[in-house]
């Protein structure tokens, strides 16, 4: 059988999202494994090797600070922790009535891991009012003023 074109070879391997161990597998079927400084097998790796930048996290939610001080009223909270290096920060996922344009995009899904709204929304009583088919709002997320001494937080405020 004779080798497909090269071009055609790193076009497969880097459609197919193979393993490291199995594309180095299809190089040497087609011939090419004894040729590893050459610019080709260079290139395939290069081509294999993927930064994770290229994959780009589809999110149903985006950050409620996009919605930069405008109304809502609340139809769902659901709890959505957040993880950074092990460490777990509370959040929370809101769903709004309203749809919002958000980076040109019609968004009625936000997250937050501010710890005042956190609170507010995980109460018993706000998610008991949300599952019996209540609305809370309109509400704006607004950025509250610390008593002495300490430090400015984001809450919801009634807009």
């Amino acid at each position: 059988m004779t080798p497909p074109e090269f071009a055609n070879l790193v076009d497969f391997i880097d459609r197919s999202n193979l393993l490291d161990a199995d594309w180095r597998g299809i190089i040497r079927q087609h011939g090419l494994d004894d040729c590893s400084n050459s610019k080709e097998l260079q290139e395939c790796e290069k081509m294999t090797n993927r930064s994770i930048a290229d994959f780009k996290h589809e999110s149903d939610s985006v950050s409620l600070a996009k919605l930069e001080g405008k109304s809502f009223t609340i139809v769902a909270v659901e709890d959505s922790n957040y993880e950074d290096s092990g460490n777990v920060s509370q959040g929370v996922k809101i769903t709004t009535k309203e749809r919002h344009l958000v980076d040109g995009e019609p968004r009625n899904k936000f997250h937050s891991t501010r710890t005042a709204i956190v609170n507010k929304l995980r109460d018993p009583a706000v998610r008991e009012a949300l599952a019996n088919g209540d609305t809370i709002g309109p509400v704006k997320a607004q950025l509250q003023k610390a008593k002495k001494g300490g430090k400015d937080y984001f809450d919801l405020i009634p807009a």
